[in-house]
């Protein structure tokens, strides 16, 4: 995945030198960059390729995006939007449809980022800093968001696990019948009470004959 983000930078600035351009781009016939699917191909240049300068100040972001730490974050496979949730926040406080000022906008954000952060309860320390302590209701509530937002967070997250087991079990028994149809059933509840097997008392009867006919 480092390779795959680091990919999309070098791949679209136009160096001089295309084995330093195209080294994180896949490699064979079927890779989507064109020279790595042909090298002696002239490679065109598009409306969206960037100058050299750009890499200088773009690589950095590209470095912190395929940082280890954070794609290990994404093995998890949650599918939830943090900006969008943050965005949300933001809107709450701002409606897309008035108009604001740059000034409202900036502290919407800040106390978004806030909450996001440390929950409702962190804007009583800003409060209490500019002498407006809060009062018992606004604690009270404050306190009721948190447990609220903590609470909804939990059952997301127990409803994200039950749907991978359920699906990791989905795929276990998808391949039992898949090697069923390959093989054809190995084992079966008293699937060999139906084998011819003489018991042993047969067996010892049918020696005791053969010696005595000696």
């Amino acid at each position: 995945m480092q390779k795959a983000i680091l990919a999309v930078l070098y791949h679209s600035v136009m160096l001089s030198d295309n084995n330093v351009r195209h080294q994180y781009c896949p490699d064979g016939i079927e890779s989507w960059c064109a020279f790595k699917r042909d090298p002696t191909k002239i490679f065109k240049t598009q409306p969206h390729h960037l100058q050299p300068v750009f890499l200088e100040f773009l690589l950095p972001i590209f470095q912190r995006l395929s940082d280890p730490v954070l794609l290990r974050r994404c093995l998890a496979g949650y599918t939830q939007n943090q900006n969008e949730s943050l965005n949300s926040l933001v809107w709450l406080r701002a409606p897309k449809h008035k108009h604001r000022g740059a000034r409202s906008i900036e502290l919407a954000v800040i106390l978004t980022i806030l909450q996001f952060s440390k929950g409702s309860s962190a804007k009583h320390g800003i409060m209490a800093r500019l002498n407006i302590p809060p009062g018992d209701f606004s604690l009270v509530g404050s306190a009721i968001k948190d447990k609220t937002r903590i609470n909804k967070a939990k059952r997301v997250e127990a409803a994200e696990m039950k749907k991978r087991r359920e699906k990791k079990r989905q795929g276990k028994k998808k391949l039992e019948e898949l090697w069923q149809q390959q093989e054809g059933v190995s084992y079966e509840s008293g699937g060999f009470n139906e084998l011819d097997i003489p018991s042993t008392s047969a067996q010892t009867s049918a020696k005791k004959k053969k010696k005595t006919s000696h």
